[in-house]
């Protein structure tokens, strides 16, 4: 059976803001056919390549943003 991500790699610390300081949906990660259910509007330790997901989806959402804004009526 091969290792989980979170057994071969150094752990790091993040935050993952939500919406709102209500919202409570975690963010849901998977490589390797691990999933990992991150929670928001909280620090965490997970897996650096969880980590390395989770910075290019708040890259991809600031695009996106950016795009939107640019291309709003």
């Amino acid at each position: 059976m091969p290792a989980k991500v979170s057994d071969v790699q150094e752990m790091v610390d993040v935050f993952v803001p939500g919406n709102d300081m209500k919202d409570k949906t975690p963010i849901p990660v998977t490589i390797n056919g691990y999933r990992y259910l991150v929670p928001v509007n909280q620090r965490v330790s997970v897996p650096k390549s969880v980590a390395e997901v989770l910075e290019h989806r708040s890259r991809m959402l600031e695009r996106a943003a950016a795009f939107d804004a640019e291309n709003a009526q």
